[in-house]
């Protein structure tokens, strides 16, 4: 519909991927510590679908389901949580690694199914870790035409960070969209938010994403203006 209708150039994707377990909310309440192998998987999905892909793969889902119940049982009962690295808990369990890798399939598959079906510039912004949300960055990078990093902070260091965290160079850099948020605390003034920008074309980033016009002073827009015209004149020298 966007891309037919309104005639749009790039459609942004936020939270294309699996939800998992917990939402941040002032009234959340959790009277049990899950700990970090545990909230995984409580936020595994087991649903028709994905039961379905798993069995058409060979896995058996529903004993899998059945063994992530156990293993939570006990946590709910005992109030100890399942700690540890979901990476070596993954390694040590080779049923759970491959329903893992069919997550990220599903991911992944969404993505190039997006753009293939809208026929413009897919961005995908990466949250969340890629054991709860089956974003691989690596994958959704290859599938997608450009990749977005938050970078909600008041300090430029943090921006040049976060982009190399993800990009490894200017090449890398080019296809990345950096996520700045124009007002306070991150951005107190323009300068500031020129700044951050600044930070992060240093490293070779030439797209940004301004969050949120719906809910920033509207002499902010006056701010992310100036960033944009600064920033075309980086991307295109002379």
């Amino acid at each position: 519909d966007l891309a037919r209708n309104y005639g749009v150039s790039r459609i942004e994707l936020e939270s294309c991927h699996f939800g998992g377990y917990g939402h941040v909310h002032h009234h959340l309440k959790e009277g049990v510590d899950l700990g970090s192998v545990g909230r995984y998987l409580f936020g595994l999905c087991f649903s028709e679908g994905c039961r379905a892909r798993a069995g058409a793969l060979g896995l058996d889902p529903y004993g899998l389901r059945s063994w992530v119940a156990g293993r939570l049982d006990r946590v709910l009962a005992g109030g100890s949580p399942l700690d540890g690295d979901v990476a070596e808990f993954l390694s040590e369990h080779v049923e759970l690694d491959a329903y893992q890798r069919m997550r990220e399939d599903v991911v992944t598959d969404l993505v190039r199914e997006v753009r293939r079906a809208t026929g413009v510039e897919v961005s995908y912004i990466l949250m969340g870790d890629p054991w709860t949300t089956g974003a691989r960055r690596e994958r959704i990078a290859a599938a997608a035409d450009l990749i977005e990093v938050l970078a909600y902070t008041d300090t430029p260091a943090v921006v040049a960070q976060r982009v190399q965290e993800v990009a490894s160079g200017p090449d890398q850099a080019r296809r990345l969209v950096v996520g700045l948020q124009a007002y306070h605390p991150c951005a107190c003034s323009e300068a500031a938010l020129a700044a951050q920008v600044h930070s992060a074309t240093g490293a070779g980033v030439t797209r940004f994403s301004y969050y949120n016009y719906g809910i920033m002073p509207r002499a902010n827009l006056e701010w992310v203006e100036s960033c944009i015209k600064a920033g075309q004149k980086v991307a295109r020298p002379g």
